[in-house]
């Protein structure tokens, strides 16, 4: 708990925490390219669904990778306001590389847009661990639950206002230049994002553990984290098994446009923004664990509604549904990393979410694309999805004793009956 704070640092951290909400707001029109055209971009170019599924996981492992190279990084600076600048900039390239892909010859244009968002991932590494920590110490830990749910809030309207004008860009200029001048928009609102990181500064510096770097408690042991370890990994892993043939299948199945898919983005952010305005009541009702596995289960409606559906209207529900469900499952996640480490940690502990989701995100995408491309039924491997993130609902469900109790059962059955009994 911190003390009563100078006026001066008080103001400072009220303009931090302005700056916070407002750079996801920009940040958030700007992700919309990448986040919900990029897919259909893909499509244009005529993109395998495995490239499709590289194209979202690949950037995921070079995101891990980097990760290990951030404590080196900010060790170079003086305060993580410096650390987080340059690479700050770096990764925001992601929105403006994808522009270049119909200027190479036709076979070599899928290639460049998987580079395009793989090599911007490894600045967006370094600034992702680096940012987690910088966000701590800039609104303190009072009021981390609510600066996440404000930019929940204020990065699912950005999302949204991208997501409509993009979307009507997209449908008025013709291929390949629509896109090229939404990417080059996207980027421009990047540095309006950029704008509000660099006015942010730390207020709460990261305290330097009291015992020697080779007497530091390693992660894994400190009380509760490996249930943090488990849950980052099957919550990504789960959620992105299916996230790129959910638009093949809209596209494919029922026939989906651009105007569509922007309205379906419209739909899934409308889901995030109505957790953002309820989110701290559900963090302190159900508790980061809980919540997170029951906004898990959420998303699973994603996936069947859009294998059930006859119409492309149906699948809107599904939208909604991932949209919450998922900013939701992040709240929880991100309440649950908080919650059981120490702020001495937090730098590690910053670095481990990221190397961690890395692992969802590079691997869980390649399992809906590998079985799409070869040869198995939209549908089915839409089905296949649902049931990973029932099973991935579950498991963030269960609590550290449970798992226990159901350990011994299965390891010793004669003993855990006669404890029934």
């Amino acid at each position: 708990m911190h003390l009563a704070l100078p006026a001066a640092t008080a103001s400072q951290a009220e303009k931090n925490f302005f700056h916070l909400v407002g750079d996801v707001l920009w940040f958030g029109i700007a992700l919309a390219a990448t986040s919900r055209f990029m897919s259909m971009y893909a499509i244009r170019l005529d993109a395998s669904p495995l490239a499709q599924s590289l194209i979202i996981s690949l950037p995921g492992l070079v995101l891990g990778f980097s990760s290990f190279f951030a404590a080196r990084w900010r060790n170079r600076f003086h305060n993580t306001d410096q650390a987080v600048r340059l690479p700050g900039i770096l990764f925001r390239f992601v929105f403006l590389l994808p522009a270049f892909a119909p200027f190479f010859p036709p076979e070599l244009r899928v290639i460049w847009l998987v580079l395009a968002v793989a090599i911007p991932a490894f600045p967006q590494g370094i600034a992702g661990v680096i940012f987690l920590t910088f966000m701590r110490e800039s609104v303190g830990d009072s009021k981390w639950d609510n600066v996440n749910t404000r930019r929940f809030l204020a990065m699912n309207i950005g999302v949204a206002i991208g997501a409509l004008g993009f979307g009507a860009l997209l449908t008025r200029v013709v291929f390949p230049l629509n896109y090229q001048i939404m990417f080059v928009i996207a980027f421009i609102f990047s540095m309006a994002s950029y704008y509000h990181v660099h006015h942010t500064r730390s207020i709460y510096p990261t305290p330097k553990p009291e015992v020697p770097a080779d007497q530091v408690t390693p992660l894994h042991k400190l009380p509760g984290f490996r249930r943090v370890i488990v849950s980052i990994v099957v919550a990504h892993l789960t959620f992105l098994s299916v996230n790129a043939v959910v638009p093949l299948a809209l596209v494919e199945r029922l026939g989906a446009q651009e105007d569509f898919i922007a309205l379906y983005g419209m739909f899934e952010l409308m889901g995030g923004a109505a957790f953002g305005l309820f989110g701290t009541r559900f963090t302190r009702w159900l508790g980061a664990r809980r919540m997170s596995a029951i906004f898990m289960s959420l998303t699973a409606l994603t996936p069947l509604l859009t294998a059930l559906s006859p119409t492309l209207g149906i699948t809107l529900i599904g939208a909604f549904a991932a949209g919450i469900g998922w900013t939701g499952t992040i709240t929880g996640l991100l309440g649950m990393l908080v919650e059981r480490t120490p702020s001495h940690a937090m730098p590690r502990a910053s670095a481990r979410w990221n190397q961690l989701a890395a692992i969802g995100i590079f691997f869980g995408p390649l399992i809906g694309g590998l079985l799409a491309n070869s040869g198995v039924d939209l549908a089915h491997v839409l089905i296949f999805g649902v049931t990973l993130r029932l099973v991935g609902a579950v498991v963030l469900g269960l609590d550290a004793q449970t798992v226990r109790d159901t350990w011994f059962a299965i390891t010793h059955p004669r003993l855990a009956l006669a404890a029934h009994k």
